[in-house]
């Protein structure tokens, strides 16, 4: 039996790689892929710099395609990051914790808690009173930072590096049946509403489910779906972990 995991276009094929060092059977599938925003330039021309304490990156294609256009910022501005990947692409792929980056200090959502909501939990985004956050992100996509910094009296800005189109057909790594697969793996909870817009319902309410954050295992049994497990992160490491014991009890 296979393991279906539904990523980014950009992401299968390499996470398809991880799971097959790991032993696991995996077919990666891609329902959404990221394209850079054409106003990116203007967007980052357009905040003032030199009062920012705080930058956030949320995804790796936000670093990636945003860090380069950034002008120097102050010292005393700190760089935070969501995701291990995410840390991985400011700290120039080592996973040295913490790093400094131009002289910035990175910080990572906790151990297990690699999500917008374990972020919020580090001391230095506590009291944000006056200061001045700037967001980069994707088009749309949850709030849940801005919302929760705003509420904390921060100054909040946005700036959307890049949007996820919706692919009208799914692409995959290998050919797959859905009879093969009694497991699938999503790490955003828009990739489960498009997995239930392209695949047979009660096929999907059949399958065991992982998800990186309680909030989509929430979304997953608003759905339906009876067998559905929190892998705390949506690195590969952190997928794998918990695919691996789930298949060891």
């Amino acid at each position: 039996m296979s393991v279906l995991l539904l990523r980014p276009e950009h992401k299968i094929a390499a996470s398809q790689r991880a799971f097959a060092r790991a032993g696991i059977h995996c077919v990666g599938v891609a329902l959404q892929h990221c394209l850079p925003c054409d106003d990116v330039m203007t967007q980052v021309n357009d905040i003032e710099w030199q009062t920012v304490k705080h930058v956030i990156f949320t995804s790796s294609v936000a670093a990636k395609w945003t860090l380069p256009l950034l002008p120097q910022l102050p010292s005393s501005t700190l760089i935070y990051a969501i995701g291990k990947h995410t840390f991985q692409t400011l700290a120039q792929w080592t996973s040295k914790d913490p790093f400094w980056c131009n002289g910035h200090r990175i910080f990572c959502a906790p151990k297990g808690a690699e999500h917008s909501e374990g972020l919020l939990q580090l001391s230095q985004l506590k009291d944000v009173s006056q200061q001045q956050v700037v967001i980069v992100k994707g088009h749309g996509g949850l709030n849940t930072l801005a919302d929760t910094l705003a509420t904390r009296k921060a100054e909040v800005s946005t700036l959307c590096s890049y949007e996820r189109l919706n692919l009208s057909e799914p692409v995959s790594t290998h050919d797959w049946h859905p009879v093969d697969i009694k497991t699938i793996i999503v790490t955003s909870g828009e990739q489960v509403e498009l997995a239930f817009r392209h695949f047979d319902d009660d096929w999907l309410k059949q399958c065991t489910w992982l998800a990186p954050s309680q909030r989509i295992v929430t979304i997953l049994y608003e759905r339906g779906i009876e067998s559905a497990f929190n892998t705390n992160g949506a690195s590969d490491t952190d997928l794998i972990s918990t695919l691996q014991s789930i298949k060891m009890e």
